[in-house]
């Protein structure tokens, strides 16, 4: 349930290194939420979940949701962000992001058409077999793009349609209690266990797209990947200047060769191109560079892939 638009495409900054590795590879970084910028975000949206919760624990799904968040210690510990902007060719972004303006922005596709799915890592190429033990051993669940919520008003309201939500499709299914279910079917019992256990996933999701107001300007959207157990060998890892860091890849998932957010790439085989329709030059590129740009994204299959030169006048 997305409480706000998604737009048809969203926009990654990103570093030269980074756009290099993005094109060659056809994979975005997915990174653990206690190696981000705003790593207490995180924290603080689960928090303020838990206290909406604690305070509406007589209403359906609500105790359930709250018991499975105060389980975990530190939600950051199993959580994987990839972030984009919903701001094009934006100064402040940029500074943060682009280099300073000496990177790139990435316009990546959000629609249905555009899905992406989790690789795994190199070490773990998951073939079709292997994403049914990644589920197992992880209990993993993955939110396409989800707005970020930034204001009070915003997060009161998505909270109370979550409520809502689950309050009524509980309800319903006490209804079906005494129904006959399909033989072939869950029986009731597990019906009703598979609604509290989505229940929980939902309030999850909702925390992990919290932020502070003070980022509002960032316009933010992510890729979200939550594990209820640690990734351990599904996961590689990097350096960073938070010190060593867990992350994930992003592929474009094809729709016949992908099962809950986990993109089926068996070893040997060519990962498909990503969502890509645009990169823009960060403003301290010339055109030269814009040309050499068009010339590597042809040689990686991107030929058909925009470019433009920023129109921000850093200097």
């Amino acid at each position: 349930m997305r409480q706000l638009p998604i737009p048809n495409s969203v926009f990654h900054y990103t570093t030269v290194e980074g756009l290099f590795h993005i094109i060659k590879d056809h994979q975005l970084r997915m990174t653990s939420a206690d190696g981000v910028n705003d790593a207490q975000e995180i924290i603080a949206g689960h928090e303020h979940v838990r206290r909406f919760l604690r305070c509406n624990q007589s209403r359906a799904g609500a105790q359930a949701a709250l018991s499975i968040m105060e389980m975990v210690d530190d939600p950051r510990t199993n959580t994987y962000i990839f972030c984009a902007s919903g701001e094009e060719d934006d100064a402040s972004q940029w500074e943060r992001y682009g280099a300073e303006g000496h990177g790139f922005a990435i316009e990546i596709g959000t629609t249905e058409a555009d899905r992406l799915g989790v690789y795994s890592s190199e070490a773990v190429p998951l073939g079709k077999s292997d994403i049914f033990r990644f589920f197992h051993d992880t209990r993993a669940t993955i939110d396409q793009w989800t707005t970020a919520l930034y204001t009070v008003g915003q997060r009161a309201e998505a909270l109370e349609a979550r409520m809502s939500h689950w309050e009524t499709q509980l309800e319903e299914a006490m209804k079906m209690k005494d129904i006959e279910l399909d033989d072939e079917g869950p029986d009731w019992d597990s019906y009703l266990n598979g609604l509290l256990e989505d229940c929980s996933t939902d309030f999850v999701s909702l925390a992990n797209s919290m932020k502070h107001d003070g980022f509002r300007a960032e316009n933010e959207f992510r890729v979200v990947a939550t594990a209820e157990r640690p990734l351990g060998e599904y996961a590689f890892y990097r350096p960073s200047q938070y010190g060593i860091v867990s992350s994930v890849y992003l592929v474009a998932q094809r729709d016949d060769e992908s099962y809950g957010g986990m993109a089926n790439i068996p070893p040997g085989s060519t990962v498909p191109l990503l969502p890509i329709r645009r990169v823009i030059a960060g403003p301290r590129h010339s055109a030269a560079q814009v040309d050499r740009l068009r010339g590597f994204l042809d040689s990686k299959g991107y030929g058909d892939v925009r470019v433009d030169l920023s129109k921000v006048p850093i200097r």
